[in-house]
């Protein structure tokens, strides 16, 4: 799972949620959702498509509330070698 925060603003960005599947070393993006989230929708949110897809990693853009997320421990932890 990938997570581009915006600021939750209904003027501003939207967030982007987006799923991916590694089937056969190839890479596929297995679904999408896009909206103007205020941060505890957005957690919600993220929370649930975790639990509901049994999400394996989230990597979350560092930067306004995406940061927000890792840095106040809402969501879990996991470095890659990326």
């Amino acid at each position: 799972m990938s997570i581009d925060a915006a600021s939750g603003s209904d003027s501003g960005s939207f967030s982007v949620i987006q799923m991916f599947q590694i089937t056969d070393g190839r890479l596929y993006m297995t679904g999408s959702h896009r909206g103007r989230w205020p941060f505890p929708e957005l957690r919600a949110k993220v929370i649930g498509l975790q639990e509901q897809f049994n999400i394996d990693a989230i990597v979350i853009e560092k930067a306004s509330s995406g940061h927000c997320q890792r840095k106040n421990n809402y969501l879990p932890k996991r470095k890659f070698g990326i």
